[in-house]
């Protein structure tokens, strides 16, 4: 009877005992959970903040501080290579109290501590004791965490971790270091990216406001030059016509109309480049109507039948006989349209067809001008509508032109809200223009 007593309390001890290692099994994976949420939302809550910045100050300004007081540090620092990666500077630093001295500025040679940089600049963690005499109670030993920042292009610099105690970091402690660092080189990459294409936007800016400067200043020094030449030829014309002078050979009449070819090219060079100016400098008030599309292009288009005969080109309309009444200012219209035409004349082959479309949805219009047997190169078609820039070798009615017409479509089109693009494949080419409805 008293052996079955000893063996039931035994028992009794073993299912107690088992009991009480599966609670602490239980509690121990309860930890280990709630390390990691922990882990994971501290990761999430530094890469957030960091990232809602493109200053570079602020980034290392929020990491510093908030590993500080996430990991219950003394001091949190950031230091920087320079472009050879032989020097360090500390950019940053956070300081729980005030009896720390500041070294936001200190320069430290990589070749001083060659066996301390070496590991860092093969992207890992060091973690060791250094003698501190910055505290105002003299030297003490700290523990110094320090983790490289680098993405896939270089190290940008490391993260400085101070404890004053001899408390060592635990992996976990590395490891969220690790990943702020991870997290802080792309945000540090981003910002300085942004930076860089901040400047270049600016260098552009005035780069754009110093040719429309130019365009502006010599439309105005052309216009009375080129008043006077056409005033000298048409009383020269009218003098020839009257006098007799010289005869109506086919030299004369030749003559007079390569000069008034050339005028005329030269012309309408100053007028485009007012155009542009003019566009640049105001948005111009106009007044705005309805339209019917299918009539305006019709009314454009018919100026240039006998020309497109004459050229041994085709044309064809293709305009949907639904489309609604379009409410913009008309003679800016009209002027996209015929420039648009009138480049389709001047590049279309002989034999070739142009087509003039129209279509619309429930809120846009699209309006194009395609012209068949000929293609543009993608690195042609990329700068097509740049000021002054000509396809060259491209014309076969050796017509030229001011270079200037597709770059004052663009303007025109976006003076009316809406946007142009261009496209050339399959030995064809099109401009098509999306406006608001």
């Amino acid at each position: 009877m008293l052996n079955e007593i000893k063996v039931a309390i035994e028992n009794k001890k073993l299912v107690e005992y088992k009991s009480l290692e599966l609670q602490q099994s239980t509690c121990q994976k309860n930890c280990k959970i709630k390390e990691l949420y922990n882990f994971e939302a501290t990761i999430s809550a530094i890469a957030e903040e960091i990232q809602d910045t493109f200053n570079e100050t602020q980034i290392w300004e929020r990491i510093t501080r908030k590993l500080a007081q996430i990991l219950k540090l003394d001091r949190c620092q950031i230091e920087l290579y320079d472009s050879e990666q032989k020097q360090t500077t500390i950019n940053c630093e956070f300081a729980v109290t005030n009896i720390w001295q500041n070294y936001r500025g200190k320069s430290q040679k990589v070749a001083d501590c060659p066996e301390v940089y070496q590991q860092l600049l093969q992207k890992k963690s060091l973690q060791l004791i250094e003698i501190d005499s910055s505290d105002s109670l003299g030297e003490t030993q700290v523990m110094l965490l320090v983790c490289p920042i680098f993405d896939s292009e270089e190290i940008i610099g490391n993260i400085r971790l101070i404890r004053s105690k001899e408390e060592i970091f635990t992996k976990n402690e590395i490891k969220l270091v690790q990943k702020v660092a991870s997290q802080c080189a792309n945000a540090i990459r981003q910002a300085r990216l942004y930076q860089a294409a901040k400047v270049e936007a600016k260098q552009l800016e005035k780069l754009n406001a110093l040719k429309d400067d130019f365009f502006k200043s010599i439309s105005h020094e052309l216009r009375n030059p080129m008043s006077s030449i056409q005033l000298a030829f048409e009383t020269l014309e009218t003098i020839l016509e009257q006098e007799n002078i010289v005869p109506k050979s086919p030299i004369y009449a030749e003559v007079l109309n390569i000069f008034r070819d050339a005028f005329e090219r030269q012309n309408q060079t100053v007028s485009d480049l007012f155009a542009i100016s003019k566009i640049d400098s105001q948005s111009e008030s106009s007044t705005y109507e309805s339209i019917e599309i299918d009539s305006l292009i019709r009314e454009i288009v018919e100026p240039f039948i006998g020309q497109i005969h004459f050229q041994q080109q085709q044309i064809k309309l293709e305009i949907d006989p639904e489309l609604p009444l379009f409410y913009t200012h008309v003679p800016t219209f009209k002027r996209i349209l015929i420039e648009l035409v009138n480049n389709a004349c001047k590049y279309t082959p002989a034999g070739e067809t142009i087509t003039v479309s129209a279509s619309a949805t429930e809120e846009c219009l699209h309006v194009s001008v395609t012209n068949s047997g000929v293609e543009i190169e993608p690195s042609q078609l990329e700068r097509i509508f740049d000021k002054s820039y000509r396809i060259p070798n491209n014309d076969p009615w050796k017509r030229g032109g001011t270079g200037m017409g597709l770059g004052l479509i663009q303007k025109l089109t976006k003076l009316l809200g809406g946007s142009i693009k261009a496209e050339s494949k399959d030995n064809r080419t099109s401009f098509t223009l999306q406006f608001s409805i």
